[in-house]
């Protein structure tokens, strides 16, 4: 009895098995590039997300070069699927690709797609109504992002930490989103989400803006935030943004350069306010502050004096 039960574990697991390789697969374009794919549905009308190759999506960073064309439908095992979307971290990392060509069968972009990968340009095409959380950050070879009528989600930090992107344009009949002055906010112009890496010089943040979306300036190549006296949310300091009554600071531009002393007024520094602030040589905290966010100073490199109070009462890491 306990042989019998046993092989029929083995079996069981043997088809749990190929079913999950079943679920993965390769397939050559007309190209000649050697795409992956992971089965989404099994059953009419079949569909397929392209994925990355081996293991982890960091395993082969030099899989791809130059212009990767991804077709529209892909056959295996004499099925014919469709693909769909690109999948998590399918170009995560791919150091030598340059632009990828979508059909117009895809509908998403997962997250992290193209995330600290060299790509260069990308059109998407109208099929396309969703672009998944730090689908292209740390993107630094995109200079420009055209966002569609169709795109109607762009999830969280999206175009994150594109360093060298100078506009972030929207289409006029895109229901969700728009641009002013190549920064991206929602329809009505008064939530301000992304400011794109590669902007200069200072940027003014109108009276109408009242809800600037977390990392919309981090990691942002301007010399100062200024805010409008009227705005009623948030103010500024010699360039740097806070809260309207001074008592959070926000955000520090990368640009900013000697020493930062922060007012008596501030009791807590947001997450990511100094990330990558390389010219800072000194930062000095006063004693009303008693909370630092995540990553407040990451990267900081050239920061040799920071005065941490004994008010603080919580640092997140």
């Amino acid at each position: 009895m306990k042989k019998i039960i046993s092989i029929f574990i083995v079996i069981f697991l043997f088809g749990i098995i190929n079913r999950a390789e079943a679920q993965r697969f390769w397939a050559v374009n007309n190209y000649g590039d050697t795409l992956y794919y992971n089965v989404t549905s099994s059953v009419l009308p079949y569909s397929v997300e392209v994925t990355y190759k081996g293991n982890s999506s960091q395993e082969f960073p030099d899989e791809y070069d130059s212009t990767i064309t991804i077709p529209s439908t892909v056959v295996h095992n004499s099925i014919t699927y469709n693909v769909k979307s690109i999948g998590e971290n399918a170009f995560r990392e791919c150091n030598s690709l340059e632009s990828v060509i979508i059909p117009s069968s895809v509908n998403s972009i997962g997250s992290c797609a193209f995330s600290n990968s060299s790509i260069r340009s990308i059109a998407l095409p109208s099929s396309v109504n969703n672009i998944g959380e730090w689908s292209f950050r740390y993107c630094f070879e995109l200079t420009d992002f055209f966002v569609p009528a169709t795109l109607t989600q762009i999830d969280f930090a999206a175009l994150y930490g594109c360093y060298y992107m100078q506009n972030i344009n929207v289409d006029d009949n895109n229901p969700n989103y728009s641009s002013i002055n190549g920064v991206l906010f929602n329809k009505l112009g008064d939530t301000l989400i992304t400011c794109p890496g590669g902007k200069q010089g200072n940027y003014l943040i109108t009276s109408n803006v009242n809800y600037i979306s977390d990392l919309a300036f981090c990691y942002v190549n301007l010399s100062e935030i200024d805010v409008e006296a009227n705005n009623p949310k948030y103010s500024s300091l010699n360039g740097i943004l806070y809260n309207k009554i001074m008592d959070t600071l926000i955000a520090c531009v990368t640009q900013k350069t000697g020493s930062v002393n922060i007012p008596n007024s501030v009791t807590n520094i947001f997450s990511n306010a100094f990330f990558q602030c390389n010219l800072l040589n000194s930062i000095i905290i006063p004693s009303t502050v008693n909370s630092i966010g995540d990553f407040a100073f990451a990267y900081c490199d050239g920061l040799t004096t920071i005065q941490i109070p004994n008010s603080i009462t919580k640092i997140n890491m």
